[in-house]
Protein backbone atom coordinates (compact mmCIF):
# COMPACT_ATOMS: atom_id res chain seq x y z
CA UNK A 1 0.00 0.00 0.00
CA UNK A 2 1.31 3.11 -0.99
CA UNK A 3 2.07 5.99 2.10
CA UNK A 4 0.59 9.01 1.67
CA UNK A 5 2.74 12.22 0.78
CA UNK A 6 2.91 13.31 4.84
CA UNK A 7 3.64 9.92 5.81
CA UNK A 8 6.80 10.10 2.73
CA UNK A 9 8.16 13.95 4.28
CA UNK A 10 7.79 12.32 8.17
CA UNK A 11 9.73 9.62 6.75
CA UNK A 12 12.29 11.45 4.72
CA UNK A 13 12.33 13.73 8.18
CA UNK A 14 13.37 10.92 10.20
CA UNK A 15 15.79 10.26 7.96
CA UNK A 16 17.21 13.71 7.89
CA UNK A 17 17.45 14.11 11.34
CA UNK A 18 18.81 11.01 12.88
CA UNK A 19 22.33 10.74 13.40
CA UNK A 20 24.18 7.86 11.53
CA UNK A 21 26.30 7.06 14.63
CA UNK A 22 23.34 6.59 16.61
CA UNK A 23 20.72 4.36 14.11
CA UNK A 24 20.15 1.92 11.72
CA UNK A 25 20.20 4.17 8.33
CA UNK A 26 19.50 0.43 6.73
CA UNK A 27 16.33 0.41 8.39
CA UNK A 28 15.44 3.92 7.35
CA UNK A 29 16.20 4.30 4.13
CA UNK A 30 14.92 0.83 2.92
CA UNK A 31 11.17 1.79 3.26
CA UNK A 32 12.06 4.63 1.70
CA UNK A 33 13.63 2.99 -1.33
CA UNK A 34 10.72 0.73 -1.41
CA UNK A 35 8.44 3.94 -2.09
CA UNK A 36 10.53 5.54 -4.67
CA UNK A 37 11.59 2.97 -6.79
CA UNK A 38 13.98 4.33 -9.69
CA UNK A 39 15.03 6.82 -7.23
CA UNK A 40 18.16 7.57 -5.88
CA UNK A 41 16.48 8.74 -2.95
CA UNK A 42 19.87 8.94 -0.47
CA UNK A 43 20.77 11.16 -3.02
CA UNK A 44 18.27 13.52 -2.96
CA UNK A 45 18.18 13.77 0.73
CA UNK A 46 22.72 13.73 1.36
CA UNK A 47 23.43 14.90 -1.71
CA UNK A 48 20.94 17.07 -3.70
CA UNK A 49 21.35 18.27 -7.87
CA UNK A 50 21.55 21.90 -6.79
CA UNK A 51 23.83 21.59 -3.80
CA UNK A 52 21.56 23.24 -1.39
CA UNK A 53 20.08 21.27 1.14
CA UNK A 54 16.33 20.56 0.80
CA UNK A 55 13.24 20.31 2.84
CA UNK A 56 11.72 16.82 3.58
CA UNK A 57 8.94 18.27 1.58
CA UNK A 58 10.92 19.43 -1.44
CA UNK A 59 12.95 16.01 -1.51
CA UNK A 60 9.51 14.16 -1.45
CA UNK A 61 8.17 16.27 -4.33
CA UNK A 62 11.23 15.65 -6.38
CA UNK A 63 11.74 12.22 -6.04
CA UNK A 64 7.62 11.99 -7.21
CA UNK A 65 8.32 13.60 -9.88
CA UNK A 66 11.55 12.18 -11.33
CA UNK A 67 10.17 8.52 -10.46
CA UNK A 68 6.65 8.94 -11.70
CA UNK A 69 5.08 7.21 -8.64
CA UNK A 70 1.71 8.28 -7.32
CA UNK A 71 1.37 8.22 -3.60
CA UNK A 72 -2.14 7.62 -1.88
CA UNK A 73 -4.30 9.89 -2.12
CA UNK A 74 -5.37 9.70 1.25
CA UNK A 75 -3.39 12.94 2.43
Amino acid sequence: MKKTKDQLIAMVDSVMKSSACMVDFDALMGPLEKEFTGVDIGKLIFDPPSGKRMKAEEIVDEALRVGGESVSDHE
